[in-house]
């Protein structure tokens, strides 16, 4: 039998509850000394944002740009609360611009020498920022607009795919998206998990065909009905749409083959646009 003893509202409570927080009253022995907020455990070490569990904190790393958390990853103007972040985004009105322009949280944890950061001086108010090459595969594309991918689609189709990489890979004006680069010495690297990696020329050209073709394709059914109407001639906008097609391009293998050449040649220029 458990001897029960009554405190001085003459409640009954457990008989070894010695030495307990005074804010957790009736709390099992065994929990003795907790405090009731949990420090977390992990940090980024981009944005310096915690998290409590490794699982989300690798989902945060994989897409954290190091932005504070007020600021609008559009167009990276901070705001003086959540709430007017959150109503700004919203009215979805804004003009991307690059993130070389953000309020930044300080960078301070990373220090290795593998271009993982790149410093850009802005002359125009004297400051300087930090920002952090996207990962491949995980570029911005909200820069992109509509009237871009019509004016793309209307070369007939001949380059979509090459141009569409350069206009995403090789803009001067979002250098965040600046993740794949060539030279004789290390061959073609891109940014992967934080870091730049070689990665073959050859394989990268088919991973490139293959993934923005998709991404034109998406664009295109999102817009079909818009589409249609700029391009009345339901042949020509059928031949167009064949060459960002991945399954019709792996069937013309000397299309693809061209396709490709033309995309490393971009690649080992590292032009941007």
């Amino acid at each position: 039998m458990v001897c029960k003893k009554r405190d001085n509202n003459n409640n009954f409570v457990h008989q070894n509850l010695i030495n307990v927080h005074s804010n957790l009253i009736n709390v099992h022995p065994n929990l003795i000394n907790v405090h009731s907020h949990s420090k977390k455990q992990y940090t980024c070490d981009k944005c310096n944002k915690d998290y409590n569990t490794i699982k989300n904190y690798e989902e945060h790393i994989k897409k954290c740009k190091g932005l504070n958390i007020l600021t609008c990853p559009k167009c990276m103007i901070s705001f003086s609360s959540r709430f007017s972040k959150s109503n700004h985004i919203k009215r979805n009105n804004c003009k991307a611009r690059s993130i070389i322009y953000a309020n930044t949280t300080p960078q301070t944890n990373i220090t290795n020498n593998n271009n993982s950061i790149i410093t850009n001086s802005n002359n125009n108010n004297n400051t300087t920022n930090n920002f952090i090459i996207n990962n491949f595969g995980n570029e911005r594309t909200d820069y992109i607009t509509f009237d871009d991918m019509i004016k793309l689609l209307k070369d007939n189709g001949s380059s979509i795919i090459p141009k569409y990489i350069q206009m995403k890979h090789y803009n001067k004006q979002f250098p965040e998206n600046n993740n794949i680069k060539y030279d004789l010495r290390n061959g073609c690297l891109i940014k992967k998990n934080d870091k730049w990696q070689n990665i073959g020329i050859e394989n990268i050209s088919k991973k490139l065909i293959n993934h923005n073709s998709g991404e034109i394709n998406n664009f295109y059914n999102k817009n079909i009905d818009s589409i249609d109407k700029i391009f009345k001639d339901m042949q020509l906008l059928e031949y167009i749409v064949s060459k960002f097609n991945y399954l019709d391009l792996q069937l013309d293998k000397s299309y693809f083959n061209e396709l490709k050449k033309e995309i490393k040649f971009i690649i080992k220029t590292n032009i941007l646009i």
